[in-house]
């Protein structure tokens, strides 16, 4: 399992749904969780290859933001093993 996560928080969960679909029908990705925030907030988590998350996010943004509000957009590089295994334990599964 590669070390780098892509998360993308979107403003409605119909934005989050999409922004899902385009990453992993279009990258190497692989969904980590899924996390209602609030608000209508949803932040969502992969990971992958350095280039195919950010290729994988660059799109899910451009797609959301068509259906909703794209509020973030980040990319952690060399994160430890025990950030994925939270973000898995701290979803919402939605």
């Amino acid at each position: 399992m590669t070390n780098v996560i892509g998360l993308i928080e979107t403003k409605g969960f119909i934005s989050s749904l999409q922004a899902i679909t385009v990453m992993l029908k279009s990258f190497d990705v692989k969904l980590v969780g899924v996390k209602e925030i609030g608000l209508a907030l949803v932040t969502v988590a992969i990971t992958g290859e350095e280039q195919e998350v950010k290729n994988a996010l660059d799109l899910a943004a451009e797609e959301a933001g068509c259906l909703g509000e794209v509020y973030a957009v980040n990319i952690i590089k060399d994160a430890p093993r025990e950030i994925i295994e939270f973000i898995k334990k701290n979803n919402n599964n939605i």
